[in-house]
């Protein structure tokens, strides 16, 4: 049997008194051991590394290093190095508070060294202080100011419920949600005094109450929060003060 099935892919085998042809199974081929496979479109990570520093070539420490898109990121250490793992062509964001943001693109350069410019477009603005006005870039006390248009927004009745999360550091809690009396009182930084907490609240160089003024009849409002203040109305402002601004004639 062997000599007459050789080379016709059947096997036989003896069952009792028969004999059995089978045809037989495809030899399984052993697998290729191969590597893991790049995905395909994969970039190449590399590693960017750079220095940030200011108009004057001073090391930035803190600033912000991200890859725009994504939440990879990373900050500069006190010596404004910083060193952040990035994939060819993506754009890194650099910002930091005070400072124009700056993107840059990843290329084959991966010493990336950025100079970031203060941003000042705020420092120009006029705020009315208790000994005049002064620009935003000379003030040395805490000072934080309210537009009237920002007031006019909010539909209140009272200009001390209009004031409230509109000013760092204020703090306005209301007693009642009444219509014409949601009047709440203030409190800067906390309480300073243990009899009246209230600030002091001049109205274009007189004292008054929030409360009495229409708030859209307000042209800025400032909130003096530090003891620069008490060398101006003393005592008084112990509790921080609020000098309101009224809108007058243009011609």
């Amino acid at each position: 049997m062997q000599v007459v099935l050789k080379g016709r892919g059947v096997e036989w085998l003896i069952k009792e008194k028969y004999i059995v042809l089978e045809k037989k199974s495809p030899a399984l081929k052993t697998p290729i051991e191969s590597g893991p496979l790049k995905a395909q479109g994969e970039k190449r990570q590399e590693q960017v590394k750079g220095r940030v520093i200011d108009e004057t070539g001073s090391g930035i420490p803190g600033v912000g290093v991200k890859i725009k898109g994504t939440a990879q990121a990373t900050l500069t250490d006190e010596n404004g190095l910083y060193a952040i793992t990035a994939p060819k062509g993506s754009i890194l964001v650099f910002s930091y508070v005070g400072f124009a943001a700056q993107e840059i693109q990843v290329t084959d350069q991966l010493n990336i060294n950025v100079s970031l410019k203060a941003e000042d477009s705020n420092l120009n603005e006029v705020i009315v202080v208790g000994y005049g006005t002064q620009k935003k870039v000379n003030l040395t006390g805490a000072v934080s100011q309210v537009s009237g248009k920002d007031l006019a927004a909010r539909p209140m009745g009272q200009t001390s419920a209009a004031l409230q999360g509109m000013a760092p550091g204020v703090t306005v809690k209301q007693s009642s949600g009444r219509p014409g009396g949601d009047g709440g009182s203030i409190r800067i930084r906390g309480i300073g005094t243990l009899s009246d907490a209230n600030p002091l609240v001049m109205i274009d160089g007189i004292e008054g109450s929030m409360n009495n003024i229409d708030p859209n009849l307000i042209e800025s409002i400032s909130v003096l929060k530090d003891a620069a203040s008490s060398s101006i109305y003393g005592s008084r402002a112990a509790n921080g003060v609020i000098l309101i601004t009224t809108k007058r004639a243009k011609a």
